[in-house]
């Protein structure tokens, strides 16, 4: 098995929760590489087009 070296979090942009985890989440040490899309966004839908958008 590959080590986990990065992940990419799914967000609702228009989720006053959402945005305050993400802030939150940016904040932190991270121990692999954090990326974040908006959900139903082109590039999350193109990358992961199993999901409903």
């Amino acid at each position: 098995m590959q080590p986990i070296t990065s992940i990419t979090i799914l967000f609702d942009a228009s989720c006053g929760l959402c945005a305050l985890a993400k802030d939150w989440i940016v904040k932190q040490s991270a121990l692999v590489g954090i990326e974040f899309l908006m959900a139903g966004s082109s590039e999350a839908q193109r990358r992961f087009p199993q999901l409903p958008s």
